[in-house]
């Protein structure tokens, strides 16, 4: 039992956000802040009816309850949605990182996340992917029978890519300089994968999170 202020911020480290149980069991609804997920949920689902591109930016300081909300919005919404969810940090170093990466990082988790939910894109756009993908990484593995659907594999190994560049800053390096002539292609391919998703019947949301916290003088 904590009998100070040192043992309460022990059991209560404000670097922990709350996920799964722990948000159901000790997430505490707080007015003003349940007004406001309401009211992100409402300008969500309201796109679902006008189609319209929502570009939100969820801001506030550290330890102040960003993810946890945003824990406690995606756990509100419905099927309805294709929600694309992860912390740019477990995919980026923290202290290198750019637009470009962030494009790459949000192209691989939507491959990933239809491969796992076993959606077919197409062998029109994965072939699309592959190509753009063997001009940008020089070693790659090339998957045989590129298919949609059940055993899907994401073109040329682009998750393994996108952990060296956390890790590795010759592969940073080297990638952007692919990429950046080419961003305008990746942009596209991206749209089209949403595009290909949202055939299956769910509006694709993607939430990055901890993107306040990485260089602003690399962001550019």
């Amino acid at each position: 039992m904590a009998e100070n202020i040192r043992d309460i911020y022990h059991l209560f480290n404000p670097d922990e956000v709350l996920l799964n149980d722990d948000l159901k069991k000790y997430y505490v609804e707080i007015d003003q802040n349940e007004i406001n997920i309401k009211d992100l949920q409402n300008r969500l689902e309201l796109g679902l009816e006008t189609r319209e591109p929502i570009k939100l930016l969820f801001t506030g300081h550290r330890g102040s309850g960003k993810t946890t909300t945003l824990n406690r919005l995606v756990s509100n919404l419905d099927s309805r949605f294709f929600i694309i969810h992860y912390n740019v940090l477990d995919l980026l170093d923290q202290n290198d990182v750019n637009y470009t990466d962030v494009l790459f990082s949000m192209l691989t988790k939507m491959l990933e996340k239809a491969d796992n939910d076993e959606i077919d894109l197409g062998q029109t756009l994965l072939k699309r992917v592959n190509n753009w993908g063997s001009s940008i990484i020089e070693s790659i593995i090339q998957e045989k029978g590129v298919g949609g659907g059940i055993g899907l594999k994401v073109p040329f190994n682009l998750l393994e890519i996108m952990g060296r560049m956390k890790s590795e800053t010759t592969t940073r390096v080297e990638t952007r300089k692919k990429i950046e002539p080419r961003v305008s292609e990746l942009v596209n391919i991206i749209n089209d994968t949403i595009s290909e998703i949202e055939k299956t019947g769910g509006q694709v949301l993607v939430i990055i999170d901890n993107l306040e916290k990485i260089d602003p003088t690399k962001a550019e």
